[in-house]
């Protein structure tokens, strides 16, 4: 028995050492997950790579392959060599939300391909370089996905094409090509040397720009959808493009001109939520901005750097952070017909803006209407009887009329002047908002009301308006019209009914070689139609009673003819 147990014992300490060994055998053979390397690549520009553990690998010093993925919470791959070939071989590039995915500046004849770049700041950043080439790249969740940036056109040459893509869409990078549509599946565009291409319904995010147009003409840009971080639309030595009901959000600039973008035109564009809405830069002249809505950004129009010659004409610049309207250095442009409103500045001339014409706009519970900075000779009204601007906070009365304001009876203008500054002075200052509608093609009625007027319609068969008025304030009892029609709306004299009764109104000026005549009309104040005729009926109204009387004197001599043959 004695023996036995000996035995026994002996075998339970060979199992618990066989145990234990097969445990520590165990320890040893687990191995932790391999960890992706983390930090920025530099490629030199001796064509070393720093630092030397990174994931990627060059046998000759041209062509660079990554070997692993990257993280990184700066940038990711640095270049500082020409001449040579990046290949991700299908690995990502990821970031943290700063920093460059891949930083292309100041480089020539590089190519990146075959990479995934996702959550930098920058994407593939190309800034003052030429010559890059990229293939079959993927930009994702990067704020600016794609940003080209350069002065002269040798460094927006690139060979990029449609088979990278930034948010699962195609880039289209197009360098010569005229007379074509841009694809739906539009991601960044960029026109480069274009002649007459057609951008329409893209929805386009996240990139330096939305719409790149470089030395591109006769081009269409119209009914996009734009939500970038970087410039919506940026023109350079592009001229005679038209640029037509865009959406334009959250961009460091909706539109935007440089380097003598000339004789554009920016229509009925929708600009908000971002930093500066429409801005005309470095000699970019001759060009219109007409009926865009511009709202919640810190700059509503900026025409600067010598901008000379341009019309801001008819646009609705609301709630804008710092100014509406910001002339710096530009002369000879012509600012009419805004709706300027809430604003912390209406509208600042600074810097020797001169000789610019600002007439016919409503400026509105404006922080500061107007303030000029060594600004010089510019006018404030288009003289009597056209008028200056409505200014919310202007104080005068109107029981005058005349260009001296000595004349019996109210025409729609204020008696006193209006003082910006002592060498900026609004003369003719209006009473009431100034509103312009479309009457037919090519013409327009242009009232000015202390009402609210809720709608206008003209009827051309028969040279009829009728609008619809309302009080301003609850406590307003008298209103008033001042009315500016061309005689090829509706010819002189006129009849007026308020509610159905005729009223008599004032004519302020009736001119048959311009065309036009001012009339100007008061009423008791209620919710009000107001129509206005011609006295006389129209040439296609007197020709179609002509017709009638001739058509019913024939019927009439054949029955008489019946009645009484010869």
């Amino acid at each position: 028995m004695k023996g036995y147990k000996l035995g026994r014992k002996a075998v339970s300490e060979i199992m618990f050492i066989l145990l234990t060994i097969g445990m520590l055998s165990l320890t040893f053979n687990i191995q932790p997950a391999k960890a992706e390397w983390t930090g920025t690549v530099y490629i030199r520009a001796d064509g070393s790579i720093e630092p030397p553990d990174a994931p990627i690998i060059t046998y000759d010093n041209v062509t660079y392959t990554l070997t692993d993925n990257i993280t990184s919470s700066a940038d990711g791959i640095v270049v500082e060599r020409d001449n040579i070939v990046v290949d991700g071989a299908g690995r990502m590039l990821e970031g943290i939300g700063i920093g460059t995915g891949i930083d292309l500046s100041n480089r020539n004849n590089v190519t990146v391909k075959n990479m995934e770049i996702k959550g930098f700041q920058n994407g593939i950043h190309l800034e003052f370089s030429s010559h890059v080439t990229l293939r079959n790249n993927t930009m994702t969740e990067n704020t600016y996905n794609l940003v080209v940036y350069g002065w002269d056109l040798s460094y927006l040459i690139h060979d990029i094409d449609s088979s990278n893509t930034v948010d699962g869409k195609k880039i289209y990078y197009w360098i010569h090509k005229r007379d074509v549509a841009v694809p739906l599946d539009a991601g960044y565009v960029a026109l480069v040397n274009c002649t007459n291409i057609t951008a329409r319904d893209l929805n386009l995010t996240n990139n330096g720009q939305g719409l790149l147009l470089v030395y591109t003409t006769n081009s269409t840009i119209t009914k996009n959808k734009i939500a970038t971080h970087g410039e919506g639309i940026r023109l350079h030595w592009s001229s005679n493009n038209s640029i037509v009901g865009n959406e334009i959000t959250n961009s460091w600039c909706g539109i935007e001109l440089w380097d003598s973008s000339n004789n554009n035109s920016i229509v009925g564009n929708n600009i908000v939520n971002g930093t500066n809405g429409v801005s005309l830069l470095d000699h970019s002249n001759y060009n219109s901005i007409i009926e865009n809505s511009i709202a919640n950004n810190e700059v509503g129009i900026g025409l600067c750097y010598c901008s000379n010659y341009n019309s801001v004409v008819r646009n609705k610049i609301t709630n804008n952070a710092h100014t509406a309207i910001w002339l710096e250095g530009s002369c000879n442009n012509t600012i009419s017909g805004n709706k300027i409103t809430n604003n912390e500045r209406g509208i600042v001339l600074a810097f020797y803006s001169s000789n610019n014409i600002v007439y016919h706009n409503n400026f509105i519970d404006n922080e500061m209407q107007a303030s000029l900075y060594k600004s010089y000779n510019n006018v404030w009204d288009d003289g009597y009887p056209s008028g200056g601007n409505y200014w919310s906070d202007y104080t005068g009365v109107d029981y005058y009329s005349g260009p001296y304001r000595n004349e019996t009876g109210s025409d729609g203008i204020g008696d006193s002047l209006y003082i910006v500054d002592e060498n900026n002075i609004d003369h003719y200052p209006l009473m009431g908002p100034f509103n312009s509608f479309n009457a037919s093609v090519g013409y327009s009625v242009n009232v000015i009301s202390n009402s609210t007027v809720e709608d206008f319609r003209y009827f051309e068969s028969n040279s009829t308006i009728i609008m619809h008025v309302s009080n301003m304030t609850a406590n307003q009892t008298i209103g008033f019209c001042r009315l500016t029609i061309p005689h090829n709306v509706m010819s002189p004299p006129y009849t007026v009914k308020v509610n159905g009764t005729t009223i008599e109104y004032q004519t302020i000026y009736e001119n048959h070689t311009e065309g036009i005549s001012i009339i100007y009309f008061t009423y008791e104040h209620s919710k009000l139609g107001i129509t206005i005729i011609p006295e006389f009926p129209s040439v296609i109204t007197l020709m179609l009673m002509l017709m009638v009387t001739s058509i019913i004197a024939s019927v009439k001599r054949k029955v008489l003819r019946r009645k009484f043959p010869t």
